[in-house]
């Protein structure tokens, strides 16, 4: 069993290590079935298990370590390498030769979907009509909380667009088809065929949270990373909280997406 494990980790370093994108294997498959195997598996790869998101759900075990996803009997589509705009391709590759495919791979726009100001990308696979993975929704853009575009904007989470050229890179970037770029407004709206989305507007930049003590970790496709929170002062018999800066990094979905099996 042991040695079953080790080969399998081996030859999944090897491809990491060859910066290649791997689909998840199911924990079955490279015979992981608990928390002493999947830790085993980690340090392999030079790193510690991840006991906050490993574990066993109904009988179905996911296996992390620090920054690697080693295996997953209920993967999402992302864990396939089913993302958007090369969801269709990707999906043929998991069904195998001599299987039908059919992916799903479009856009829920702000208006449509459960959360009205939010737009997500939808993805989905069927082998031989058997769902592969559960619909997965990727968070495009919120219209409570979007970034500014321009670089010269105060907002920490400006995605830097400041012409039609960086709104045309950032949407293409992002699977869309064209872009709309207001520059008496400095706004970039992302389009489809069958929509548009609202990328970023530096009049209606909002990314911090309403109650002004902190930011949120996720704006649209743009990550944040918030400072930790300190603990409140007293002074004079009253709370004092110290003020905070939030540091955004904005990237690009295929940044995000494409990174989930590289080592960061």
């Amino acid at each position: 069993m042991i040695k079953s494990i080790l080969f399998s980790v081996i030859s999944f370093v090897a491809l990491v290590s060859a910066q290649e994108a791997v689909i998840t294997p199911t924990c079955d498959s490279i015979n992981i079935q608990g928390s002493n195997d999947c830790g085993l598996a980690c340090r392999e790869l030079g790193q510690e298990i991840d006991f906050r998101r490993s574990r066993d759900v109904n009988g179905k075990f996911k296996c992390y370590c620090t920054t690697l996803t080693v295996c997953n009997d209920d993967p999402v589509c992302s864990d396939l390498l089913v993302i958007p705009g090369a969801a269709q391709e990707r999906c043929q590759t998991v069904c195998g030769e001599g299987s039908t495919a059919q992916a799903q791979d479009d856009v829920e726009y702000a208006g449509e979907g459960a959360n009205r100001n939010q737009t997500h990308f939808r993805v989905n696979c069927f082998c031989n009509d058997v769902q592969q993975c559960d619909t997965e929704y990727i968070l495009f853009s919120d219209l409570s909380f979007l970034p500014a575009c321009s670089s010269s904007s105060d907002d920490p989470g400006t995605l830097n667009i400041d012409s039609e050229a960086d709104c045309v890179a950032y949407c293409t970037d992002n699977t869309f088809e064209g872009a709309i770029f207001d520059g008496a407004v400095t706004s970039c709206n992302c389009t489809n065929t069958g929509g548009t989305a609202v990328a970023c507007d530096d009049s209606k930049a909002n990314s911090q949270r309403p109650d002004g003590i902190g930011c949120f970790e996720e704006v649209g496709v743009s990550t944040v990373t918030c400072p930790p929170t300190p603990a409140p002062t007293t002074e004079s018999g009253s709370f004092r909280h110290s003020s905070k800066t939030a540091i955004h990094v904005p990237l690009g979905f295929s940044v995000i997406h494409l990174s989930v099996w590289m080592l960061q």
